[in-house]
């Protein structure tokens, strides 16, 4: 985690990839989340740094319990709603994908956020929005989150 944290990009790339490999192993992702990477990977992000890479990594460990928990202490949703809302060519589909992906999974282990992402949604239809960009996000979740709010 100290490289992934104080490392220069190309170092960091090759972290984000050492820990995404890690990430296939469910007894790895608690580690990883225990040693601060969600932290660091959020940091990171606001940073600006290697957005791509890193944000991939969530929907990797936001599938451990202690992920999600860190997810939502860090207060994510706000967050990621609203990398969804910016412009489409200023963020990739990639990059909006797995924030849909972290939203399902924050979604369907928190009703307290649960409920969040609802009230945004009928405010904002932000997913809405991207469903008629004819973004779908992984595995059609984009049409659950639709499905879901009305």
């Amino acid at each position: 985690m100290d490289l992934l944290e104080e490392g220069n990009p190309p170092t960091m790339k090759d972290d984000a990839s050492a820990l995404s490999r890690l990430c296939y192993m469910h007894e790895n992702k608690g580690r990883i989340v225990r040693e601060g990477a969600v932290q660091v990977i959020l940091k990171k992000i606001v940073d600006h740094a290697l957005v791509d890479e890193l944000l991939a990594l969530l929907p990797l460990l936001s599938t451990h319990p202690k992920a999600v928990e860190a997810l939502v202490n860090h207060d994510v949703v706000p967050f990621l709603l609203d990398i969804l809302r910016e412009k489409e060519n200023t963020t990739s589909e990639c990059v909006k994908e797995n924030c849909v992906a972290i939203l399902y999974i924050i979604n369907f282990n928190n009703r307290e956020k649960r409920r969040e992402i609802r009230e945004d949604e009928m405010v904002t239809d932000t997913f809405l929005s991207l469903h008629n960009a004819g973004i779908q996000g992984p595995k059609g979740k984009l049409a659950l989150f639709l499905a879901c709010s009305t």
